[in-house]
């Protein structure tokens, strides 16, 4: 017979392109006319109280006094305005107060050498200005986030409910992001449903909240893939919202939904999110293993009442059930000569004892 060869060949390993999310660029900035108007005037005050003053002061104090306008610029507009604001205070200077005033004449080369090392520090300060000014931008901004993640670990550190958690995410993140934002989680049915929901134009948190029907499509593929799908993604990108999983290691616990159609996502927005659903995934797990614990605890008592209702049975049907017996033993020994008195007697006790064991077996039927 023929020997037909097999090779089994590794397939290449797909990129989990559904992880991907886009966020917005960071805009550039560029300067308007008001800005170069604005430091125009700056630039021009400084020169008129000047002027007058030019003849008690020494040009360097002049000079220095030109450095006002530049960071202040700078403070306001950033580095681009400030050097704009440094090239007209550089004219300014040299037109009128530097030897032949009212020229952009120069006599003295040496100048030449003061305007490029009054420039360079005007540059330096404008780009130093403008670097404090964004870290002082981003330490509030993250002084802001860390007080709103340590409020909500602080709300939901007394309660072990799963309800209470969702909905205090919800007012904190929507709260903190300023976004539609939704928490979805399976009902009794194992169907996806809108858990709690937080409503950006009104502020507030609702239970009512509707998500749309193409919507929870994205909603069902997050939660069965356990990958982030929807809006600024390469998977289902047509939808509203962008869906991100709330995983424990391979399961998925939720599905949060936040509404990016109308601005994405900016980079620092998407870290902290990320933050964010950390902290539900392990406030979630904590609510799931309370829920176990009540159930076992639901289990031990049952156990208990169940061995107590046991015991109770046994003590219970073996007296009547002993007068039973023995009646029907008296009335079947031969050797036991029965009046008619005692026979009646026995059935009294028979009688009785089946009436005592309906109504115990007709309790235990009530209390199962």
């Amino acid at each position: 017979s023929d020997i037909i060869p097999v090779y089994v060949l590794k397939a290449a390993t797909v990129e989990d392109e559904g992880s991907f999310v886009n966020t917005k660029k960071v805009p550039k900035k560029f300067l308007h006319w008001q800005q170069i108007g604005c430091s125009a005037l700056m630039v021009a005050a400084v020169t008129l109280g000047m002027v007058g003053l030019s003849r008690y002061m020494e040009l360097v104090n002049v000079a220095l006094l030109y450095l006002l306008p530049v960071l202040i610029s700078a403070m306001w507009w950033g580095r681009k305005a400030s050097y704009i604001t440094a090239l007209l205070s550089i004219l300014a200077f040299e037109f009128f107060f530097l030897a032949p005033t009212y020229t952009f004449k120069v006599d003295n080369l040496r100048y030449i050498w003061s305007f490029m090392i009054f420039f360079v520090a005007a540059s330096v300060i404008g780009k130093r200005t403008e670097s404090l000014k964004k870290e002082i931008f981003v330490t509030a901004r993250r002084e802001r986030d860390i007080n709103s993640l340590y409020q909500f670990s602080k709300d939901v550190a007394v309660g072990d409910d799963m309800e209470s958690i969702v909905k205090s995410f919800a007012e904190h993140v929507g709260k903190n992001m300023k976004r539609d934002l939704y928490i979805i989680l399976p009902d009794k049915d194992k169907e996806l449903k809108v858990k709690t929901a937080f409503d950006a134009s009104e502020f507030v948190v609702k239970n009512d909240m509707k998500i749309a029907d193409a919507e929870m499509v994205v909603a069902n593929w997050c939660w069965h893939n356990g990958r982030i799908a929807g809006s600024s993604t390469d998977t289902l990108p047509t939808a509203r919202n962008l869906f991100l999983p709330v995983l424990k290691e391979h399961t998925v616990l939720a599905v949060v939904a936040v509404d990016v159609e109308n601005e994405l996502l900016s980079p620092e927005e998407r870290t902290v999110l990320e933050a964010w659903l950390g902290l539900l995934s392990v406030l979630l797990q904590k609510a799931q293993l309370a829920q176990q614990s009540k159930e076992i605890e639901i289990l031990q008592e049952s156990d208990k009442l169940r061995t107590a209702l046991f015991n109770s049975i046994s003590h219970e049907l073996k007296t009547p059930m002993a007068g039973i017996i023995g009646a029907i033993d008296t009335l079947q020994d031969k050797r036991i000569e029965c009046t008619d008195a005692m026979r009646q007697e026995l059935f009294n006790t028979i009688s009785e004892s089946s009436g005592r064991m309906e109504r115990i077996i007709e309790n235990l039927l009530d209390t199962a």
